[in-house]
């Protein structure tokens, strides 16, 4: 596709996009966004070169790989040294593109955007628009991640979430600039195929312990053998907890729990079910309620730091004491004993879905890149 030479360039720094979670969905919006402005648009990975978990060879993006694996996990120690190759890989790919001097180089990551901004230090790119962004919890920010943001912030731009995350960055690291952009669904509101007589229960997420699947098995296992006629179906790729929540569902003998694996066909799960269920010990901003509301699904959430509280609310769903599985029982049998509170529910989710639209998400980002 052939746009204008405007001489800006747009970099989304990644780690990679092997996975379609709640970042990659905002990149990939982004991609889209601004694939439709004039300029260079380059999506560069830290990883080594791999197959996008989308395709997106439709859009005017030019891919880049800097080959260094495994650059977001390890001790404190391996952060480090993984983060200086990479940043050395960073300044390599800056000096050898011809970016000119209209530079916006937006970071999904503390480290990344921390890499970012002294790669550019280096090359002396003081014009350059840094913008890192919060999509993690910092309820469980770790003091390294805390240092870093409190010697990195102050020269950028920083996008959060939520509008809590927005108070904290702005009081504890007095960055240059600080916005709060909701993840935007990727979906229309669609609620003509909500059926509230489905009687499937839907859960979507990373096998993992911030997902607290093992806490929705314990709340379900009270309720599973009296609702028989009621399937609970967790979608979701194992992230180490795989093993744990098939022996708990074992030790419970609960027959209608199905575990599959994540799928791109996650519409058909929405449209499938009768309600949405959350379970996490903490979250960013909970990219699944967002799409789960925007198929007029009601929603039974624990309110974890941060994100439930943002989108959920008593008219389209319920929100639980953080971490008590008695009172998530209680709430999911609140709705499945109630059709009429499951459609009122419903009208009021496909409400609320609508401050999530792209097009608003999008004006948003307009106005910051």
């Amino acid at each position: 596709m052939n746009r204008p030479d405007t001489g800006k360039t747009y970099i989304l720094f990644h780690y990679s996009f092997n996975n379609l979670a709640g970042t990659e969905r905002v990149l990939s919006n982004l991609i889209e966004m601004i694939g439709s402005m004039n300029g260079r648009l380059i999506l560069l990975l830290a990883s080594k070169q791999h197959e996008t978990a989308i395709d997106l060879t439709a859009y005017p993006v030019e891919i880049y790989y800097l080959g260094c694996d495994n650059a977001n996990s390890g001790t404190q120690l391996r952060l480090i040294r993984s983060h200086y190759r990479l940043y050395q890989a960073l300044t390599s790919f800056l000096k050898e593109q011809d970016l000119g001097n209209n530079l916006t180089l937006l970071s999904t990551n503390v480290f990344l955007a921390a890499v970012a901004r002294m790669a550019c230090r280096k090359l002396n790119i003081r014009q350059a628009k840094l913008i890192a962004c919060e999509h993690f919890s910092l309820h469980v920010a770790g003091r390294f991640s805390k240092l870093v943001r409190k010697i990195f912030y102050r020269h950028m731009t920083i996008v959060t979430l939520t509008e809590r995350d927005r108070a904290v960055i702005e009081r504890q690291y007095r960055p240059a600039s600080c916005v709060c952009i909701p993840n935007a669904s990727p979906f229309r509101i669609d609620t003509a195929r909500y059926d509230p007589r489905k009687k499937t229960i839907l859960a979507i997420g990373r096998l993992s312990h911030q997902k607290g699947f093992d806490l929705l098995v314990t709340a379900f296992a009270g309720i599973a053998q009296k609702y028989a006629d009621w399937n609970l179906l967790i979608a979701g790729d194992d992230f180490g907890s795989k093993a744990r929540i098939e022996e708990m569902i074992r030790e419970h003998k609960i027959a209608n729990i199905r575990l599959i694996p994540a799928t791109k066909n996650v519409v058909e799960l929405y449209q499938a079910a009768s309600f949405f269920v959350l379970s996490s010990r903490f979250e960013g901003l909970p990219m699944v309620l967002i799409e789960a509301i925007s198929f007029g699904l009601p929603v039974v959430s624990f309110d974890c730091p941060t994100g439930p509280r943002e989108i959920v609310n008593d008219d389209n769903g319920l929100l639980i004491e953080n971490g008590n599985t008695a009172a998530l029982a209680e709430g999911m049998e609140r709705l499945i004993r109630s059709e009429e509170l499951l459609m009122q529910k419903s009208r009021n989710a496909a409400i609320s879905a609508a401050a999530f639209t792209r097009q608003k998400i999008d004006r948003l980002w307009e106005a910051v890149l």
